[in-house]
């Protein structure tokens, strides 16, 4: 059985999500702020490797992403609600898992 990424949406300003499961990621809408639970099992933000905002891109499949990527964004297949990072080479899948919607968080 395939694991499910489940995201938790806020459309508070400010508001960051207090615990995350395992592949669970939270999203702010107010602030286009991206959330992940890191390997510490703590809430951490997506920050493009730089300080950065991360950016979250929706493709029709891997074949209509660039040919090369960002590492500042995460790129989505609609095709098969699947999550791709650019690791400086290629596209990898973000821990092979389909996207779910897991409701609110403050």
């Amino acid at each position: 059985m395939a694991n499910t990424v489940r995201i938790l949406r806020s459309t508070t300003t400010g508001a960051t999500p207090s615990a995350l499961v395992s592949g669970q990621i939270a999203i702010n809408e107010a602030d286009g702020k991206l959330f992940y639970r890191n390997g510490a099992g703590a809430v951490a933000e997506f920050t493009g490797g730089g300080g950065g905002t991360t950016e979250v891109l929706e493709y029709a499949s891997p074949s209509a992403f660039p040919a090369t990527g960002t590492a500042a964004r995460i790129y989505v297949a609609t095709d098969t609600n699947r999550l791709y990072r650019w690791d400086g080479t290629a596209y990898v899948e973000v821990g092979g898992q389909a996207i779910a919607d897991g409701g609110d968080y403050a």
